[in-house]
């Protein structure tokens, strides 16, 4: 399985959708969110929702390009995890962030939950650097 691809590919579609949220955002989900006539705060609740899970996606995407890049030079379990975290992570805290904004009830913990996986998957980018968990010396792609 070539995982750095993989990591590429997710960080590009995950960048992109996230510029697609914010221009959906900056230019037009406030006048649908003002069709369901909900309350000021509310609104301005999920508009802000929408503005941190698309800012917290564009910043794991390219993390996650990082990521990969460096995993086209070197193996590491560490970074490999740590990319895995990062895209559970995403998907929890953004993808609960988003369907608030949409008005979908999920679970109160999916938010929280995935904030922690995204902390995690730090910690390990931090012992991928520091050379623990696996880190190879030999090239993870041969070309």
């Amino acid at each position: 399985m070539n995982l750095p691809r993989i990591w590429i590919c997710l960080a590009g579609s995950l960048a992109a959708a996230a510029v697609t949220i914010g221009a959906y955002h900056a230019h037009g989900l406030e006048a649908a969110l003002a069709k369901r006539n909900l309350e000021p705060d509310v609104m301005q609740a999920r508009l802000d929702n929408c503005a941190l899970a698309a800012r917290y996606q564009m910043t794991h995407a390219l993390a996650l390009l990082m990521l990969g890049l460096a995993r086209t030079r070197t193996a590491s379990r560490a970074a490999d995890g740590a990319a895995a975290l990062m895209c559970l992570g995403l998907l929890g805290f953004s993808g609960g962030l988003y369907a608030s904004v949409a008005g979908i009830g999920l679970h109160w913990s999916i938010v929280p939950l995935g904030g922690l996986a995204l902390i995690v998957s730090w910690g390990l980018v931090a012992l991928a650097g520091w050379g623990r968990l696996g880190a190879v010396q030999a090239p993870a792609v041969s070309t």
